[in-house]
């Protein structure tokens, strides 16, 4: 991740942003997903090389998730009191763009019709015609009511595209932004500062289809740092738009799956072409997922590669992927900020990772300064592919240990040897079958593997907990490693929940998929 692209201003007191859209202001809740604020906070936390929870910015303004535009953040508590003062009275001039189908014959009006029992004031000013058909206007809200620019504009015959509760069309992404910002430096006396934040490119893009992936390709560009990492999930099916289907960039290839491929071959091949033409001359491999049948169906669709393997950068460090294998191709995307996280909590430290699968975040802890792993999974092919990827960073493989075993075993044996770790990694499957202890389910065996493995975190250490069962509620899981933890007699002295990345959006209305938390340990 990286922030600085989408930053318009700096310094000791201000931070000023241009937030994509896809992502709110501020997250609703401690278990839901993420907004601009707490990535930011994260950000500067790891950008700066600190641990958790040392870094808070004050929000003074909203912005709607699917709203783009000029946000500003408060870095200090003097510069949070200035700044709430100017908002509280409406002395930051906002201005906004929004787009619509509409036709109206004035080129400007005033809407003052009160919002919610309040006062509300909106002046409108028409821009220009876009390529497309869609007309540009200029809206300066006076007043800061929730959903004004939207409310007044539809109140006035020009609902805007995107905003299918007040008129406008349906399928489409939000053309509303906020382009500009005008305020009084909160800790300098006189003067004022503008920031700017230009069209986004989904205004002006032909079709609904190139809209909408303008819009996706733009939240994941203006947050991923293109410098350190090559991998990331650019399409997440109906959270972008796009169900039933999910696009990953991998490196130089492009990997995409179809959760209905019986039914989807018309809309698979505009796809296609709409990837060829963002993504010229680059391969995509396809695969067809069935839940009913395991092996998937796997085969390269446009561009050419030699076989599917090819190498990949998250967060500086390289893992090798194979797309056309069948199942899992080597690295799964929405782990990418925990392995972020771990390169700051593990250095200097071990690790032990259970069910490690590749080793990923083994090899991106001992990219940072790890002491040594211990890596444990049942297959024996997917861990000699996380020493390939230990080779593959130049790292010596002295100091890890793998074990092709039954983490539920292993972790006795552990424990018996007076083992001890900073950072202890739990990202088990949903499900698995060992042959040994049989069946593992998530949802009922959590426990006691958070039971088995608390024991192993020394003293200040971390407890990293996950799981990606859909069903079950944030936090109903969280209360499980809670007591789970709390049975071992360990305490727990900071908890920091790490959300479902950001280019894996939940759908508007459905709970994410996605868990994990990290717990230090005393």
């Amino acid at each position: 991740m990286n922030l600085a692209t989408s930053i318009l201003h700096e310094d000791a007191d201000l931070l000023a942003v241009n937030k994509p859209a896809g992502l709110a202001t501020h997250r609703k809740g401690d278990l839901e997903p993420w907004g601009m604020v707490e990535f930011l906070q994260f950000w500067l936390e790891t950008r700066d090389g600190v641990e958790p929870g040392q870094r808070t910015l004050g929000v003074h303004q909203r912005l709607d998730r699917d709203t783009s535009g000029v946000v500003v953040f408060s870095k200090s508590a003097e510069a949070r009191r200035a700044l709430a003062v100017q908002f509280e009275k409406h002395l930051a001039a906002k201005r906004y763009l929004l787009a619509t189908r509409c036709k109206v014959s004035h080129p400007g009006f005033t809407a003052d019709e009160p919002l919610d029992g309040k006062p509300a004031r909106t002046r409108f000013v028409f821009q220009r015609t876009l390529s497309n058909g869609f007309d540009l206007w200029e809206a300066w809200p006076e007043t800061g009511r929730t959903h004004q620019v939207r409310l007044h504009a539809a109140g006035h015959g020009l609902p805007i595209a995107g905003d299918s509760e007040r008129g406008g069309e349906t399928g489409e992404p939000l053309l509303l932004h906020a382009a500009g910002l005008k305020l009084s430096p909160p800790c300098r006396p006189g003067g004022r500062v503008s920031f700017e934040a230009p069209l986004p490119e989904r205004f002006t893009a032909a079709t609904t289809e190139e809209r909408l992936l303008s819009a996706a390709l733009a939240l994941r560009r203006q947050l991923m740092d293109a410098s350190e990492t090559n991998v990331w999930r650019l399409l997440h099916r109906q959270a972008d738009g796009f169900e039933p289907f999910t696009a990953d960039v991998c490196g130089g290839a492009l990997y995409v799956e179809d959760f209905q491929p019986d039914q989807t071959e018309a809309v698979r091949r505009k796809l296609f072409e709409l990837l060829h033409a963002t993504f010229p001359g680059t391969p995509v491999v396809y695969a067809g997922v069935d839940p009913g049948h395991p092996r998937q169906e796997k085969k390269l669709e446009t561009g050419a590669m030699t076989d599917g393997v090819l190498t990949v950068r998250e967060n500086g460090v390289l893992y090798r992927m194979d797309l056309l294998r069948p199942g899992a191709v080597g690295l799964f995307l929405d782990q990418r900020e925990n392995r972020r996280l771990a390169m700051v909590l593990a250095k200097g430290k071990r690790l032990l990772n259970l069910f490690s699968y590749t080793c990923g975040f083994s090899v991106a802890a001992a990219r940072a300064g790890a002491s040594g792993s211990v890596n444990v999974d049942l297959s024996r092919p997917a861990l000699e592919w996380g020493r390939e990827n230990f080779r593959l960073n130049g790292l010596s493989l002295e100091g890890h240990a793998f074990y092709a075993d039954d983490a539920m075993k292993v972790l006795p044996r552990l424990r018996r040897r007076g083992e001890r770790f900073g950072v202890v990694v739990l990202d088990p499957p949903s499900s698995s079958r060992s042959k040994q202890t049989g069946h593992f389910s998530a949802f009922k065996d959590y426990g006691a593997l958070v039971k088995a493995s608390a024991p192993l975190v020394e003293e200040g250490g971390w407890l990293f907990c996950s799981c990606n069962l859909a069903s079950w509620p944030a936090g109903d899981f969280l209360g499980v490693v809670e007591k789970a933890v709390q049975q071992t007699g360990r305490r727990m002295t900071q908890k920091n929940w790490m959300p479902q990345p950001f280019d894996f959006p939940a759908r508007p209305g459905a709970p994410p998929y996605f868990k994990s938390v990290w717990l230090r340990m005393e």
